[in-house]
């Protein structure tokens, strides 16, 4: 599969494929480790990968902690800098989820403090925001 082709793939599934997917269309093993190798994509999580340069890369980080993990939010710190409310700013994403959940996948190459809220506490104050 020719490289452009792989790019409209991956920016029709908002930049990130699942090892499954990628497996579907074709592409083998052999091939994602040679597109890893050329830094075409970049794998995030375990059988997770991503478009190695997304077209707003601001956010990439936070954007790939939102894929390997869609139940956490924004919380402490983090929200309140992207809500403006504050001028500090942390080294590490704050991000909180349900008590109840397991975090299988890891999160252990991207700066991340987990806060597990119950309740009404965790689902107090959620804004679904379109990055």
């Amino acid at each position: 599969m020719k490289i452009a082709e792989l790019k409209k793939i991956f920016k029709r599934k908002n930049w990130y494929l699942t090892k499954k997917e990628l497996n579907l269309l074709s592409i083998s093993d052999y091939s994602i480790k040679n597109f890893i190798q050329k830094n075409k994509i970049i794998k995030i999580s375990s059988g997770l990968y991503r478009w190695k340069y997304l077209e707003s890369n601001e956010n990439e980080d936070l954007l790939d902690i939102f894929q390997i993990e869609p139940t956490s939010v924004l919380c402490l710190y983090s929200a309140m800098h992207f809500y403006h409310l504050s001028s500090f700013v942390s080294t590490k994403y704050y991000i909180a989820i349900p008590r109840e959940k397991w975090i299988r996948k890891k999160l252990e190459n991207y700066p991340v403090v987990i806060k597990k809220w119950t309740g009404v506490y965790f689902d107090l104050g959620i804004d679904l925001i379109k990055i």
